[in-house]
């Protein structure tokens, strides 16, 4: 498919953007690249969802200019060559999209690989997906005092069910969802998954397990690697990419990490033994959370003790050693914990 360049003025960028602007066109768009362009419409460089991931594990700000990410040794073709001609250059390098220029590199169209997003939308994948749902959502009281946290409604919907349907439009069919508190009302609402076409099974806790020991209650049989979602969470991270990340990084497990910063309401001492340094202002710091999101391999799951209490962080730190294979996956697409009634109001004005 040959976009012109008028058609491709959703994904252009000028290149004195920033990180987050780039973010913001990729999680619109359908066609997954970013063009960045100077003012006359020349084409300095391509941006992908790797690219911004690979910047974030490196310490990059979204922030920054995006300079510090695009690629500037894409490959590109002139309007001469035919269709046939790039759909053979597309698979030898093993691409998507090819942008078309003139001698002077002025962006003219772009070149994108047949029925790509609908491929993509239509892809069904093997992994079980398993969605905590015990929790007593003791923050959010008296609001869980008769509905469980999964099923607070965010404007109209309930929580889970968002969360149940996001895993359902990329392709996921098979379920477990762990129960505990006011687990009645979980399973009444959701049942075996019929109305959406999938497969629900529950895990019931009879007390509580953790955020981890609720995996040794899966069945034995799992064999692909299982995503995990806590049920109090809104997010835009894209699952077919952390299921690619996982897969080809070869992990035993992957942790989905969310930008996070914090800004010291003092003043910060610098020291060095009992030596002054420098004093920074008001510094900001970045670190990246959990943002309770794991894709877990079945052999991990395979060596916990049956009902034990766990959870994640110890089952991290502490039982799988340095012979796992435990990495992070950068997450800077939309991520709200809905753990307190402030969190609850502002996913009500942001989620759509």
């Amino acid at each position: 498919m040959f976009l012109s360049d008028k058609e491709c003025c959703s994904v252009k960028i000028l290149q004195n953007a920033t990180i987050k602007e780039a973010v913001e066109i990729l999680e619109k768009s359908n066609l997954k690249i970013v063009l960045v362009i100077n003012q006359d419409n020349i084409l300095k460089g391509t941006i992908y969802d790797g690219d911004i991931r690979r910047a974030l594990l490196k310490g990059l700000s979204l922030n920054c200019k995006i300079d510090k990410v695009m690629s500037r040794n894409y490959i590109k073709v002139s309007m001469q060559v035919t269709y046939k001609e790039v759909k053979e250059i597309m698979q030898k390098n093993s691409i998507l999209h090819i942008p078309v220029t003139d001698v002077e590199d002025k962006l003219l169209g772009l070149h994108v690989l047949d029925n790509y997003s609908f491929e993509k939308d239509s892809k069904k994948y093997p992994n079980s997906v398993l969605l905590m749902a015990g929790g007593r959502g003791k923050r959010l009281m008296p609001l869980t005092e008769n509905c469980p946290k999964p099923l607070i409604k965010i404007n109209g919907k309930p929580l889970l069910e968002i969360i149940l349907e996001k895993c359902i439009k990329v392709g996921l069919r098979n379920f477990y969802i762990s129960v505990h508190y006011l687990s009645d009302q979980i399973i009444n609402y959701f049942g075996n998954g019929e109305k959406w076409d999938i497969s629900i099974s529950y895990l019931h806790e009879e007390k509580p397990m953790g955020t981890a020991g609720a995996l040794s209650l899966l069945p034995k049989t799992i064999s692909h690697p299982l995503l995990i979602m806590n049920g109090d969470i809104l997010t835009k991270i894209n699952i077919p990419q952390f299921l690619e990340f996982h897969e080809k990084n070869c992990a035993d497990i992957t942790v989905a990490g969310s930008e996070h910063y914090y800004t010291s309401p003092y003043g910060v001492v610098e020291v060095e033994g009992i030596n002054f340094k420098s004093i920074v202002e008001k510094p900001t710091f970045k670190n990246f959370i959990n943002a309770g999101i794991y894709i877990i391999n079945p052999s991990i799951m395979k060596k916990l003790n049956n009902e034990e209490y766990l959870d994640m962080p110890d089952l991290l730190n502490e039982r799988l050693g340095d012979n796992y294979k435990k990495v992070v996956y950068p997450i800077h697409e939309y991520w709200l914990d809905i753990g307190r009634i402030d969190s609850l109001n502002k996913a009500k004005d942001e989620w759509e």
